[in-house]
């Protein structure tokens, strides 16, 4: 009877331990994770977009490719998530950084991973809607509520506060470590790890340190505001006719300084294209061809990386400030609307 008793008891631990083995507990991800896998997304959407101008390019030529690129922006993000995220599968990125996203302890439930896709996709495309609300011509059919409305859109998107939600975002992810992007911030998505614990730098200081301007301008009074820019053309113009002739040099025939518009943008791509991710200079972290003294172009290097052509005159080292090879001011090359 007792080796009975000790048998039952041995078969009930086992099972014990085996129930206790299954309620597998994971770690939470770290901030190194989420921003390697946020990155990595990053890089797949901009493949796949250039791999659908690539295929159009032959139809549409460049100067749709260019007027269009934030539509195509969009469309490569909507394409990606919805394979991906909103089928429940893992992203690239979070494959790779073996990362897993919860929602509530478990898998994040369809209606919260197409709500999540819609907002992560809105940034690629709130531009272009701004831009295209913002060129529409009042009409006299249009009823007040409708131009109310109309208004109101773009109050909200002029707003300081509203374009100081990014960098708020990025400020709490430095500081917390929980989400990276906003889209699954407002789903209430988190990251568990499933990869070995280890030992990540934290990102707290550079949180702190980007916090503080943040703060100023949130906590600045709406009466205190920047200096507004004159209009360049307004300079320019200005500047020509207090001028003999009209002429760009002074009576003793020297060369005139730039003309007040020499750094405005030489481009013929709308401002939602210039504000995509993709054409942002790695130096000055502006979009391409804005840095100061870059007079609306871009250099090309030889190694073939791409940069505001001021920001290159500026550098300490002749050398690629990504790749290291040896630079040539004379190799560069100069390019528009790239």
């Amino acid at each position: 009877m007792d080796g009975a008793n000790a048998v039952a008891s041995s078969s009930r631990l086992t099972l014990d331990d085996a129930a206790a083995s299954d309620r597998l507990t994971f770690a939470r991800a770290s901030q190194a994770q989420i921003l390697r896998a946020h990155q990595r997304d990053g890089a797949q959407v901009h493949r796949l977009s250039e791999l659908a101008a690539d295929f159009l390019l032959p139809f549409t030529g460049t100067r749709w490719l260019a007027r269009h690129a934030a539509a195509l922006s969009g469309a490569a993000h909507s394409a990606y998530y919805l394979l991906t995220l909103a089928r429940g599968q893992p992203t690239l990125g979070e494959e790779y950084t073996d990362v897993l996203p919860v929602s509530r302890g478990l898998g994040p439930s369809r209606l919260r991973r197409l709500l999540a896709v819609s907002l992560l996709v809105a940034p690629s495309l709130l531009p272009l809607l701004v831009e295209r609300v913002r060129t529409l011509s009042p009409s006299s059919d249009a009823s007040q509520g409708v131009e109310k409305l109309r208004a109101l859109f773009l109050r909200i998107a002029d707003h300081r506060l509203t374009r100081l939600v990014p960098e708020l975002n990025l400020v709490l992810f430095l500081l917390r470590g929980r989400v990276y992007d906003l889209a699954r911030r407002l789903t209430g998505t988190t990251y568990i790890s499933t990869a070995p614990p280890r030992e990540t730098p934290s990102y707290e200081p550079l949180g702190v340190l980007l916090a503080l301007p943040l703060l100023y301008r949130l906590l600045r009074p709406s009466g205190i505001a920047p200096a507004a820019t004159p209009d360049p053309a307004t300079l320019l113009r200005s500047d020509l006719a207090e001028r003999p002739g009209g002429s760009s040099a002074d009576g003793a025939g020297r060369e005139a300084p730039h003309p007040a518009d020499y750094d405005a943008p030489n481009t013929y791509l709308s401002p939602a294209a210039q504000a995509l991710l993709e054409r942002q200079c790695t130096l000055c972290l502006e979009p391409r061809g804005t840095g100061e003294g870059s007079g609306g172009s871009v250099a090309v290097t030889e190694c073939g990386h791409v940069f505001c052509w001021g920001c290159l005159g500026g550098l300490e080292k002749s050398e690629c400030p990504l790749c290291r090879q040896s630079l040539r001011m004379e190799r560069l090359v100069v390019a528009y609307n790239l």
